[in-house]
Formats: structure tokens, C-alpha cells, sequence
């Protein structure tokens, strides 16, 4: 009797059908996370450029009936419903940014006390000002801080000028547009002379010993590093500074180092030069001999605004150095 070889016959396997709904779940939430995500980083960036001012963690605008301080007068004149009132109390010298419906005195503003607010600044506006503001980096307004370190931000894009015991923080022009050797090399840029670029190289110098003929050492007031940039002696017989931040000191040397010197009142009032060529400006303060400062602009008024007898205190925030070669 034959055996049979039974061949086993192969059993079909029940297809498992592969639940996707946990992944597509993930995708799900890994979209609405970005589309929340993106949406946050919209509204923070547009909250924050309607901020006139941002302080304190608030973001303050103009339109509001709130009183604030401010580094520096400019600061308060984009607000066109307010008024900035000197404050000279407690630990920092500021303005007050009042709405023009408040009456503030000058007894009421000797009971202000201005403190820094010390609020970390949002990295959208990381430069905080001497009264505790927070300022982005692109701003054109003038910053006043108290000191600079090496994480100061903003360093790369902004130049300082001296504001006596205080700096002022401004964003740097176009090569083209600087006039300064010392805001030129603030910049990252190079001083060729008389301009300033981003090709070449910059003659650095102690005194106008170190520049070639026809040139003089200009000293820079801020920077450690180098004391100052050769640059080329002015034609012109008056001369003026292309920024502010200069003192008394700072001028005399400015004015000495092109055989020039501070001018009398007299000399200014008599002035045979264009100075609205020469300097950047007229809304300035320059300093005359032999112990007085005047504000320009006033030349051209009814009245003659002068300081007399405190030189020494005087300088920095609109204060230019205006000569008269010998």
C-alpha cells in the first residue's frame, strides 16, 4: 500500500491593515506648532515696531497718557503730544516726557527721582539707555549709555561720541556720508584723508609728527587703542568739527594740533567764512576764549545765548569745536 505524500499547502496570511492615524496626528501637530510659531515671531515683530519707546517690559507709544523718561530731549520729539522737561534730581540727569495736558512745575519736577529701570531688553531692542529705555540696533535716534563693554550691543553697526560722564550711542552713515576720521574707523572703515571707504589703509599716528607733509594727526576722544588718524590739514581758515562731544580739553587740543586756536566771541561774531558750509550744523554750542561757550544758531536771533565762567563743566551732547587758525 502506497503512502501519500501530503504536501501542506500553503496558508494565507491575513493582510494587517496599517493604522497611519498616530503619524498623520504628529504631522498634524508638528504644523499647527510652526504655523503657531511663525505666527508669534509676525505679531512680536509687528508689537514691537509700533513701540514708540519700549521700557520696563511694556511697550510704551506716543499716543498713550503716560509720562516717561528719556535719555536725551531728541528722544521725545517723535511724540507729537508731548512736551520733555529737564529733570536734575535723584541719581540720573534726564528728561521727562509729559503729555501736554499734565502741568509739571519746576517744584513738582525737584520731587521726580529718576532710577534705571534694569528690565533685560528684548533681542528685537537690546540697547538699553542710561534711564533704563530699550533701543534696536538700526534706530537713527541718539542713545545715551553709560558705558561700553565688550558685549555692548549694537557695536558692529553703531559709533560713540563722548556725552560727558556718559556716551551717546548713534548708527553709523555710509562711508560717503561720514566726514569724521575717528567716526570713519568706529565704522569699520578706512580713513583715506579727507573720506572715508572700505579699501586701503588707515595712517595711525600719536602726534602730526607721525603724518606725512600737508597732513596733521587728528586725536580721537573715545577710542583706546590708537590716539589718533592722519588726515589732510583744512584750506579753510576757520574750522569746524563734523560731530559734537568735544569739552573744553578735547577742543583746545582739536584746535592746537592745526595751528589753530579758540576764538573770541568778537572773532565768531566777525566771522569771514561761510560757517554753514563748514559746519554740519549751527544748532550747536562752540566754545570761545577766553571762558565762555555760545549756542551758533543764535547769531542769526534777536539774542545772543551764551555761557560764561564754567567752560570746565561744559561739553558733550551739541557741543562742537569751531577754531581760528593762528
Amino acid at each position: 500500500m502506497k503512502k501519500t505524500k501530503k504536501t501542506s499547502r500553503p496558508t494565507k496570511r491575513k493582510s494587517v491593515k496599517k493604522n497611519n492615524a498616530p503619524h498623520i496626528m504628529r504631522y498634524f501637530i508638528l504644523i499647527v506648532f510652526c504655523i503657531a510659531c511663525v505666527s508669534w515671531l509676525i505679531h512680536s515683530v509687528i508689537f514691537y515696531k509700533k513701540c514708540d519707546f519700549y521700557r520696563n517690559g511694556q511697550c510704551i507709544t506716543c499716543d498713550l497718557d503716560q509720562d516717561f523718561p528719556v535719555g536725551y530731549k531728541e528722544n521725545c520729539s517723535k511724540c507729537e503730544h508731548k512736551k520733555a522737561q529737564y529733570v536734575e534730581g535723584g541719581l540720573i540727569a534726564s528728561w521727562l516726557c509729559i503729555s501736554d495736558q499734565h502741568q509739571t512745575d519746576e517744584e513738582n519736577l525737584e520731587d521726580i527721582v529718576i532710577e534705571k529701570d534694569t528690565t533685560p531688553c528684548p533681542s528685537s531692542k537690546p540697547l538699553k539707555d542710561i534711564v533704563g529705555n530699550c533701543y534696536a540696533c538700526e534706530t537713527p535716534d541718539p542713545v545715551r549709555i553709560l558705558h561700553v563693554s565688550k558685549t555692548t550691543p549694537c557695536q558692529k553697526t553703531r559709533y560713540l561720541l563722548p556725552d560727558d560722564l556718559a556716551l551717546k550711542s548713534l548708527k553709523c552713515p555710509l562711508f560717503q556720508d561720514i566726514h569724521d576720521p575717528e567716526v570713519c574707523f568706529s565704522c569699520h572703515g578706512i580713513w583715506q584723508g579727507d573720506f572715508c571707504t572700505n579699501v586701503g589703509q588707515t595712517t595711525f599716528c600719536q602726534s602730526n609728527e607721525d603724518c606725512p607733509q600737508n597732513q596733521w594727526c587728528f586725536p580721537f576722544r573715545i577710542n583706546q587703542q590708537h590716539k589718533g588718524i592722519c588726515t589732510k590739514i583744512p584750506e579753510t581758515k576757520w574750522i569746524c568739527s563734523q560731530t559734537d562731544g568735544y569739552d573744553l580739553k578735547t577742543t583746545q587740543e582739536f584746535c592746537a594740533r592745526q595751528n589753530a586756536h579758540i576764538p573770541t566771541l568778537e572773532e565768531i561774531e566777525h566771522v569771514d567764512e561761510n560757517l554753514t558750509e563748514l559746519c554740519p550744523t549751527l544748532d550747536m554750542w562752540t566754545f570761545f576764549a577766553p571762558d565762555g561757550a555760545v549756542w551758533l544758531e543764535s547769531f542769526a536771533q534777536e539774542f545772543l545765548f551764551t555761557r560764561e565762567g564754567e567752560t570746565e563743566k561744559l561739553g558733550g551732547h551739541h557741543f562742537y569745536a569751531l577754531c581760528h587758525k593762528d
